[in-house]
């Protein structure tokens, strides 16, 4: 599970550990996005 506050905060630390773990770093944005989407 990743942290929103942090996803939100640093997206690109969190991609960084998505590639570090060999998963698609895509997913942060898409997760940015629906977060964005979800607030509005």
């Amino acid at each position: 599970m990743i942290d929103l506050a942090l996803l939100r905060d640093d997206p690109a630390l969190v991609k960084r550990s998505q590639e570090a773990r060999g998963e698609s770093p895509d997913t942060v944005d898409e997760a940015l996005a629906a977060d964005r989407e979800r607030r509005t």
